[in-house]
């Protein structure tokens, strides 16, 4: 299951990780794409390329151009549930603390 990748810089979430995607790895392009609303069928952004030798400062973020992990390379902003259940969850717990 594709994980959403929240930008650490802007907070946007424009990629998703990859069948490639290792948590405790130093990450690279092949373990991200870009989501399909901001790809080529959506709004047609280029994201880095899907390539092992893209690392560090190069995985940036297509909106702020910030990179999307620490520079250790590993640290990496997963959203663990989909976005909509986070944001509705967020929700109930503001009505349950009033």
């Amino acid at each position: 299951m594709p994980y959403d990748v929240k930008c650490p810089n802007c907070g946007g979430v424009y990629y998703e990780t990859t069948k490639y995607f290792e948590r405790y790895r130093a990450a690279n392009g092949r373990m991200f794409r870009l989501k399909e609303q901001y790809g080529p069928n959506g709004y047609n952004w280029e994201g880095f390329p899907a390539d092992k030798s893209i690392q560090f400062a190069d995985l940036a973020c297509p909106n702020c151009g910030g990179s999307i992990v620490n520079s250790s390379g590993r640290a990496v902003r997963l959203i663990e549930q989909p976005v909509e259940a986070c944001s509705t969850e967020a929700k109930a717990s503001k009505k349950k603390k009033k």
